[in-house]
């Protein structure tokens, strides 16, 4: 996806895939964030069941509605969950509502990050209702496939952007 000629959003689904392949993880997303909005969407995802698919209800969502998973991303931390008391009784009562309503998953999710703005995160997920010991060699595997991903996503939308231009040139 680095230099993908074809279509971008089938190599990084291609890419997400190898990933779970290699951490048998049952899913992975990649999510997009904008700071004008402070709103995020799952711009990307491969499911190992596509019936488990939660791209579409994750659209548009305020990061602070989720205040401790921001917090983590905002200053440049993991969010690694294993299983659903990772979560701090006290701060995160939204996440803890949300994982009540659609079940949890174990997820390992790493900030995207260019020049401390945070573009997004990367999240892979294991199983439906199990838990799981995620291993710490992922963080930095997980930080250089994202960041390679959204810098390809970035590339792409200024390249429709300049051609653009030059058509009203």
């Amino acid at each position: 996806f680095i230099n993908a000629c074809g279509d971008l959003g089938a190599s990084i689904q291609s890419a997400l895939q190898q990933l779970c392949n290699f951490t048998d993880a049952s899913r992975a997303a990649l999510f997009l964030f904008s700071m004008e909005t402070g709103i995020v969407s799952n711009s990307h995802e491969w499911c190992a069941n596509p019936a488990e698919s939660r791209q579409p209800m994750l659209q548009n969502i305020a990061l602070d509605d989720f205040p401790y998973m921001a917090s983590l991303l905002f200053r440049g931390e993991d969010a690694i969950l294993g299983c659903r008391e990772d979560l701090p009784q006290s701060t995160a009562a939204p996440e803890r509502e949300y994982l009540d309503r659609h079940g949890f998953r174990p997820a390992f999710c790493v900030p995207l990050q260019f020049e401390q703005n945070l573009l997004g995160m990367l999240c892979i997920y294991g199983h439906a209702n199990e838990s799981r010991q995620w291993a710490a060699w992922l963080s930095p595997i997980l930080r250089l496939v994202g960041n390679s991903m959204v810098s390809a996503c970035m590339r792409q939308n200024r390249n429709a952007d300049l051609a653009l231009e030059r058509a009203h040139l």
